[in-house]
């Protein structure tokens, strides 16, 4: 879905998940600011950070400062997918740090999928999201042995992922004839400058004073003081 015409704004790039901006710019500030939390950078970890800490305590005074234009950066450029999985393949989790540690972290990773799906529909973002697997797919026969070992792998620390023979492959993608077998994961996808900007709203509905074009260009450690172009923000905690 998109938003209506009279509700596009000019004042931003145009990218491929956001091809008209969807709201105007959070003003830079103007002077110096106190604050009880201060987070540098508008991106998913630090909205989602802003967010969950008024949640948990409305009453903080939480500022957040992006340097660009939400929904612009690296976390609204991404390809959308919301998958499982931290760090290297789960064989080497496994032989280098051990199965708890490798359960733990997969387990992590879907939960993680799950907050994100519980915050769209908590915050009603309009994201486009939508649940789809992801497939990790062989094109060689030893990758094809490797991605058989993976899968029983992970039976073993006691998750569903299946694999996938050529038939079942065939029946999803006819023309996939190069594909030996695949392991398929949970996943959703979804628009991730949509995702920055209903993660914004939401922050701003609850408090959060945000300002964007504002640059940090230097952070006193002795004091906690964040330097910008029109003044300091200085966090209490």
């Amino acid at each position: 879905s998109v938003a209506p015409f009279h509700e596009r704004r000019v004042d931003a790039p145009s990218t491929v998940w956001l091809p008209f901006p969807l709201d105007e710019a959070a003003p830079a500030p103007s002077g110096d600011i106190t604050c009880e939390v201060a987070i540098v950078g508008g991106g998913l970890t630090g909205l989602s950070t802003a967010l969950h800490l008024k949640m948990v305590e409305p009453r903080l005074d939480v500022v957040l400062l992006e340097a660009g234009r939400i929904g612009y950066g690296a976390s609204g450029l991404n390809s959308g997918q919301c998958a499982p999985r931290i760090g290297p393949a789960i064989e080497r989790q496994v032989r280098s740090l051990g199965p708890d540690f490798a359960h733990a972290a997969y387990a992590y990773s879907l939960d993680a999928v799950e907050l994100t799906a519980s915050l769209v529909n908590t915050c009603a973002i309009d994201c486009d999201m939508h649940a789809a697997g992801q497939w990790q797919v062989a094109l060689r026969d030893v990758d094809a042995v490797a991605l058989e070992r993976r899968a029983a792998i992970y039976r073993a620390l006691g998750f569903d992922v299946p694999l996938l023979g050529a038939d079942a492959i065939r029946a999803s993608l006819p023309d996939s004839r190069r594909i030996c077998n695949a392991i398929a994961f949970p996943a959703r996808l979804l628009n991730p400058g949509r995702l920055c900007i209903g993660l914004k709203r939401a922050a701003l509905e609850r408090g959060v004073r945000i300002f964007e074009n504002t640059r940090v260009s230097r952070f006193a450690r002795d004091t906690g003081t964040l330097h910008v172009r029109a003044g300091s923000i200085n966090a209490s905690r």
